[in-house]
């Protein structure tokens, strides 16, 4: 404790910390470690302006790794240390004892019994009763963590993978003081916007091109919840929605947004976004400023290739989907050669 203490008064103004030691690998299996189950609550409780923590391991190869039920199917006794933890960490902020905006990473329920059906599990209902309200809202229902799997690390971050039904979940916030109003908010549908699924590619000079994509399911809720909200989309401010659409390109709420230039939202996920939600967003804000921009020219092309050297942080279940979306911004790029060659 007193260790605790002297670490916390040194770094007091700690923003950000990872836990690497949550999971070890010990051969080919990569287990939970009880140390750090029973001390990581209390050691994360002594810095008071702690936002984000992230809680894993690393593999053999250096890559990160958070708590995955696939790869520990059957294996009841790390099931049960990291639903100790989760019991922990709900614990805690109920009785106010972690930051009360802080955002938790790395950790997934065990159980594999919710997404298609209702689940009774005690340890998801009490994190959606007590983790903080603006991160319960954005709980994932159905197992596709930013560390779920190392090949689908481009995902947007949750701060945690629930085995309850989107319904179920929302019935929760709908309870908490101020979930009633949350649900039914423009700031809700801003924050939607800023979890579009993150493409990271990079090119031989080292300088990255960001593309972002919504899905189906994506517009799906998004048309629900602007139904249940009763939203006028005309009263929506195009500079809130240009604003709320770029922290799509961050890798989470605390990252810093790449500079414009090298972002570029999907066409399709455009067109959607603008006639089937009726946004009020425009080609000259997100897709016009790429057209003369030169030094994307390597990574686009990159994109459009099959070959599986595309990048490390790509997910391959969306390949083809960015691949679509890449070529058909090259096409526009090759259009406007006079313009490139000027650049």
């Amino acid at each position: 404790s007193s260790q605790l203490n002297a670490l916390a008064s040194r770094f007091r103004d700690v923003r950000e910390i990872n836990i690497f030691s949550l999971l070890r690998q010990e051969d080919v299996r990569i287990n939970v470690d009880r140390n750090t189950v029973t001390r990581a609550t209390l050691f994360l409780s002594r810095f008071n302006e702690l936002k984000k923590v992230f809680l894993g391991g690393r593999d053999s190869i250096g890559d990160t790794i958070g708590f995955d039920e696939y790869e520990h199917v059957n294996d009841a006794q790390n099931e049960k240390l990291v639903i100790n933890l989760m019991d922990q960490i709900s614990d805690a902020f109920q009785c106010n004892f972690l930051p009360k905006s802080l955002l938790v990473l790395g950790l997934r329920c065990p159980s594999r019994s919710g997404v298609q059906d209702n689940s009774s599990c005690p340890t998801c209902q009490l994190a959606c009763q007590t983790w903080p309200l603006e991160h319960v809202i954005n709980f994932n229902n159905e197992g596709s963590s930013q560390w779920t799997k190392r090949e689908f690390a481009c995902c947007r971050p949750n701060c945690l993978d629930v085995c309850l039904t989107r319904d179920q979940i929302e019935s929760i916030i709908e309870a908490r003081p101020g979930g009633h109003e949350l649900l039914r908010s423009e700031s809700r549908l801003l924050d939607l916007l800023g979890q579009g699924k993150l493409h990271e590619i990079h090119s031989d000079e080292g300088t990255p091109f960001y593309v972002v994509q919504f899905f189906t399911e994506d517009f799906d809720y998004m048309e629900r919840y602007i139904k249940v909200a009763d939203l006028d989309m005309n009263e929506l401010a195009r500079e809130d929605v240009a604003k709320a659409l770029m922290r799509s390109f961050a890798k989470d709420d605390l990252d810093r947004i790449p500079p414009k230039s090298r972002c570029y939202l999907g066409r399709r996920s455009f067109e959607c976004l603008k006639k089937t939600l009726n946004l009020p967003i425009y080609e000259e804000d997100w897709l016009d400023h790429l057209f003369t921009k030169k030094q994307n020219f390597s990574q686009i092309i990159k994109a459009t290739r099959s070959d599986g050297n595309l990048t490390m942080q790509v997910d391959w279940s969306c390949n083809i989907t960015m691949q679509i979306d890449c070529l058909f911004l090259l096409t526009q790029l090759l259009n406007d050669v006079p313009t490139i060659q000027q650049a």
